[in-house]
């Protein structure tokens, strides 16, 4: 399954963030002279909010000196990073993938199944997006393979509530003793493993710790990682 995610995700999802920059201009006045302002203003404004006490209106500004029609002090702008476009952090995710395609039976047969599935990928891409964009400026942080940032699909949809019939909990499925291991506090009234911040540190963490016991073998670390260190090594 985690192969042929590799294989179709980054493909298939929709774009995980999307925003609409825009810049608003607000006068605060009482003056009589408020709706004439505006009028003035509406044939000529670029997308710009104009906000009174009773009126709303937006219009297109093309004059490059905007003072000539609103005060300086009354001019709002938002920061030049709020104004990019939208991007899609699948771009960003794909160039740092590095396992590639596996040419294996059950790894096509598995592909062949998700992708007729694009319906559960929306899904996954929805419950993702608030998440996704902190773990992957983590994963890449410590120098991670892309692919980790699929992990959290496979092991709890990306659903930071999950709790599984063995105990696993969080983004990342830790049990409570490897999430006791890793440092993540579990008490009544927290629980360290359903913290995203404190988990996806905690998962990274134990990703460097079973790639260091494969050898760098990455498609085994992935496996301990989701059944242990004990039942992988036992297989091998």
């Amino acid at each position: 399954m985690f192969i042929a995610l590799l294989t179709l995700l980054p493909v298939g999802c929709a774009p995980i963030t999307e925003f609409v920059a825009s810049k608003t201009l607000k006068i605060n006045s009482d003056s009589a002279d408020i709706e004439e302002t505006i009028n003035e203003i509406t044939p000529t404004v670029s997308k710009k909010t104009v906000t009174t006490t009773e009126q709303t209106a937006v219009s297109m500004l093309d004059k490059s000196d905007e003072s000539e029609l609103i005060p300086e002090e009354k001019v709002l702008t938002l920061e030049p990073s709020l104004a990019s476009p939208p991007t899609n952090v699948w771009d960003d995710i794909r160039p740092l993938l590095e396992l590639g395609k596996l040419q294996h039976p059950r790894v096509q047969k598995a592909i062949t199944y998700y992708e007729g599935k694009q319906r559960f990928f929306n899904r996954i891409s929805q419950n993702a997006t608030p998440y996704i964009p902190y773990a992957f400026q983590q994963i890449n942080k410590h120098g991670l393979p892309g692919e980790v940032i699929l992990l959290p699909i496979i092991e709890s949809a990306y659903n930071p509530l999950a709790l599984s019939s063995s105990g696993a909990a969080g983004l990342w499925q830790f049990i409570p003793p490897t999430g006791k291991q890793f440092n993540l506090r579990q008490t009544w009234w927290y629980d360290g493993r359903r913290d995203v911040v404190a988990s996806t540190s905690a998962a990274i963490e134990y990703l460097q710790y079973l790639n260091k016991w494969a050898n760098g073998d990455w498609l085994l670390t992935f496996a301990a990682f989701n059944a242990g260190e004990g039942t992988v090594g036992r297989a091998i």
